[in-house]
């Protein structure tokens, strides 16, 4: 369904009318099959972006378990070493 549009040229200053078709996008002077499709590829990159910050957050959030735990252990150990020669001692 054609449209009447106005267009404002930057180089020359000038305004333009004219009648738009669904398949021509004056301002990016794309047709808008291709705006569609690059817009469509904008979206999966940013799937895959989306998705690979979520793997690395709970890759993130395995590390920071692991490293508490060992932070843990590390700690009783040492307590035990104090403990234990004192009690045998």
């Amino acid at each position: 369904m054609p449209t009447i549009v106005q267009h404002y040229d930057k180089k020359t200053g000038k305004t333009r009318v004219y009648e738009s078709t669904p398949h021509y996008d004056p301002v990016t002077k794309q047709s808008r099959p291709n705006l569609a499709k690059s817009t469509a590829q904008q979206a999966d990159i940013l799937k895959e972006q989306l998705d690979f910050a979520k793997s690395e957050a709970e890759s993130a959030k395995k590390e920071a378990l692991f490293a508490k735990i060992t932070s843990i252990v590390a700690i009783l150990v040492s307590i035990a070493a104090v403990i234990v020669p004192v009690l045998l001692g």
